[in-house]
């Protein structure tokens, strides 16, 4: 036999068949340690799925919670603010879930800045709404009413009459008042965490349109600042006032005694008239006695009062115009010019609510005051005097004077109210008429109609702020003149 018909037979050694078992074992650990890996994989991805869900379901928690409580008004712009938002959440989202497995420091810091911008962006598009809802709401709601220039009305709130036309334009549009504009749009640029809205329209029957641009950051911090919204409120100075005559008339309203001289006079009005049984008036002894509340209610203003608040009382309460605080007052350096100067303007309100109803003439260019017993008499010349002796003035028969409600300064006061109207071509404003006793009588409304300018006590529109004017100081109080 040769040797392939009979090999002969090899004995493996012992440690031949433990090095063989040895493989084997390991082979069997391989394999279980890659089981037991791709388990781990397995269960790695389904956690980080589910925070990944977890995650999104927060946030979008987030954004429907935003959407109940953040009604703006006008769903173009809540619609571009919701579509920022909704990006900014998904990206936090994808974020949150990249920082748990994200080691390098500079990646680590975009995905934080990814989710604090999505917060603060809520945040401040949340402030945003809110104030912008509060102030198209109320000028929505309101128009009507509205009243340019008077107490206890709305102004827009404004440094010049060309940012009050626009920022009024601006909150009619952001406000829904689409039919009053042949043209207009809202546009939104994404800054990070906040926003910038422009603002652009034209009004109908307007030759030139507007634009305006608002950063949503800027808005805010300028209202809570103190610069205001796109509304102000006008206050009333009825207590004030009221709290100023303390010292100067009686219980029943009158003038007291010692702020009157004890001397009668004659004093001319002019050729025709003239004051009789005169006592004049001691207007700088008012002034004085009205000062010194004055100054405590300065100092009160100026201690408390936002900016919006203080150009609202001087610009509209206090009557100076719309551009009177931000080219005169705001400019003052001290706080102690603007105490003189709000004084000044306070004494100067209260002075002439106390003195609306009395006669009044000239001694050079001082305006002289008559106490309330004073008549006015119609001067006797040769021809009153053939009048009285056929039947005239002393004849026994009675004759009235008509001496203007409104001194030349609230007239002009209000022409410029007039001239807002003029070049808005939309809006109202009241001008309210001192009472025969002092204080606040009728008032008349002055609103744009078809283009036109009317009253709701006259329809016939006024031509041009002269003919208003004109028209304002047609409006007079009836005296009688002795007999």
């Amino acid at each position: 036999m040769g040797y392939y018909e009979n090999p002969p037979i090899i004995n493996f050694t012992e440690g031949y068949n433990k090095v063989t078992e040895g493989i084997v074992n390991a082979s069997k650990s391989i394999s279980e340690a890659l089981i037991r890996r791709g388990e781990r994989e397995r269960l790695t991805i389904e956690k980080l799925q589910q925070q990944k869900n977890e995650v999104d379901l927060a946030y979008n928690s987030k954004l429907s919670e935003w959407d109940a409580k953040t009604p703006i008004g006008n769903d173009e712009l809540n619609s571009k603010i919701h579509g920022l938002l909704q990006q900014k959440i998904q990206l936090a989202a994808d974020s949150r879930i990249a920082l748990l497995s994200e080691t390098d420091n500079a990646k680590r810091a975009e995905y934080l800045k990814h989710i604090r911008n999505a917060d603060v962006f809520m945040s401040n598009a949340s402030t945003f709404a809110k104030n912008i809802a509060m102030d198209t709401a109320t000028w929505r709601e309101n128009a009507a009413a509205i009243t340019v220039g008077s107490q206890n009305g709305w102004v827009v709130n404004g440094k010049d009459a060309q940012e009050i036309e626009a920022r009024t334009g601006a909150v009619e549009i952001l406000g829904g008042l689409d039919q009053l504009y042949d043209e207009r749009s809202i546009d939104i640029e994404d800054t990070g965490d906040s926003f910038r809205l422009k603002i652009k329209g034209k009004r109908k029957g307007s030759e030139q349109g507007f634009e305006l641009p608002i950063d949503a950051r800027s808005y805010i911090s300028s209202d809570e600042g103190g610069a205001g919204g796109f509304l102000q409120k006008v206050e009333n100075l009825d207590e004030f006032t009221k709290m100023s005559k303390k010292n100067i008339v009686d219980e029943k309203g009158n003038l007291k005694e010692n702020f009157l001289s004890q001397n009668i006079e004659t004093a001319k009005i002019n050729d025709q008239y003239r004051i009789v049984y005169g006592q004049r008036l001691d207007a700088d002894g008012v002034r004085k006695e009205i000062q010194k509340q004055a100054s405590i209610k300065a100092s009160g203003y100026l201690r408390a009062d936002k900016e919006s608040s203080l150009r609202s009382l001087i610009n509209y309460t206090l009557k100076q115009g719309p551009e009177f605080y931000d080219t005169k007052f705001k400019g003052l350096q001290t706080v102690e010019e603007k105490q003189e100067m709000l004084t000044e303007l306070l004494t100067n309100q209260a002075f002439n609510s106390i003195t609306s109803d009395l006669h009044r003439t000239k001694e050079g260019d001082k305006d002289v005051y008559w106490g309330p017993n004073s008549k006015v008499d119609l001067i006797e010349t040769e021809t009153t005097s053939k009048s009285n002796k056929k039947g005239g003035l002393n004849s026994g028969k009675t004759t009235i004077v008509k001496n203007s409600i409104l001194d030349p300064e609230e007239i002009d006061a209000y022409a410029k109210n007039f001239n807002m109207l003029v070049r808005n071509r939309e809006g109202q404003f009241v001008v309210d008429y001192p009472g025969p006793e002092g204080g606040t009588g009728e008032n008349e409304t002055f609103a744009v109609e078809k283009g036109k300018i009317i009253s709701d006590k006259r329809n016939v529109p006024f031509k041009s702020t002269e003919e208003f004017k004109q028209y304002l100081k047609s409006k007079t109080r009836k005296t009688k003149l002795i007999k």
